[in-house]
C-alpha cells in the first residue's frame, strides 16, 4: 500500500530537477515539523502519550507514499533527532525513533513481499524485536524493580501486545489508504 503512491521525476512535466528536489525537501521538512508537533503533544499530555507517538509516524508514511523510502527515512531521522534535542521527555523521542518512526518504512518493505504470511511474519518480528529491546533494557535503566519478565502474567501480556499490534497495523493500513486517496486528488 505505501509504495504504490510514489511519484518520480517525470521528464515531460517541464519542471527542472532542482525545482522538484526543492519541492520534495520542503514537503519532507513540513512533515518532519508535523511529527515534532505530535511528539511535543505526546510529551505534554501523558494520557495521550502512546497515541500521539503513533500518530507522529503518519508523516513518515506520507513521505514514503509521496516520494519513496529515502524521503520517509529523512523525515523519521530529522524528527527523531530534533525531538531528542527539544522535547522535555526524551522517552517520547526514543519511542518514536525505535518504534513508531521506522514502522512505516518497515511496513512499506513488508507489504512488497509476495506472500501474506511472510509479510506478517516480518512485521511481527520487527514489533517483537522492538518490544524485547524495551523490556530487557528497562531494568538496566530503571533498576531491577522494573523487570517485567519476572511477573507470571508476562507471557499473556506479550501475546496481548502482539494482538494490539495487529489491530494497530490494520488501522494504519486503512488510514494510509485514506491518505493515499487524498494525495491522489492533490495531483
Amino acid at each position: 500500500m505505501l509504495y504504490m503512491m510514489r511519484d518520480g521525476c517525470e521528464e515531460d512535466t517541464g519542471k527542472s530537477m532542482t525545482h522538484l528536489n526543492t519541492k520534495r525537501l520542503v514537503f519532507c521538512a513540513l512533515l518532519a515539523a508535523l511529527s515534532i508537533v505530535l511528539l511535543a503533544a505526546a510529551a505534554l499530555w501523558p494520557t495521550g502519550r502512546l497515541g500521539f507517538c503513533a500518530l507522529a509516524g503518519v508523516p513518515v508514511a506520507v513521505a514514503v507514499m509521496r516520494h519513496g523510502p529515502a524521503s520517509g527515512a529523512g523525515v523519521w531521522v530529522a524528527a527523531g533527532l530534533t525531538g531528542l534535542l527539544l522535547l522535555p521527555l526524551r522517552s517520547v523521542a526514543i519511542l518514536y525513533l525505535a518504534a513508531f518512526g521506522p514502522y512505516p518504512l518497515v511496513k512499506s518493505f513488508c507489504e512488497r513481499q509476495r506472500s501474506r504470511a511472510v509479510e506478517w511474519l516480518l512485521k511481527l518480528l520487527f514489533f517483537n524485536a522492538v518490544l524485547a529491546g524495551f523490556v530487557f533494557l528497562l531494568p538496566a535503566v530503571l533498576g531491577p524493580g522494573a523487570d517485567l519478565t519476572a511477573r507470571p502474567v508476562w507471557p499473556f501480556v506479550w501475546l496481548g501486545l502482539d494482538a494490539v499490534f495487529v489491530c494497530y497495523d490494520i488501522g494504519l493500513s486503512r488510514l494510509f489508504a485514506f491518505v493515499a486517496d487524498r494525495l491522489a486528488r492533490l495531483r
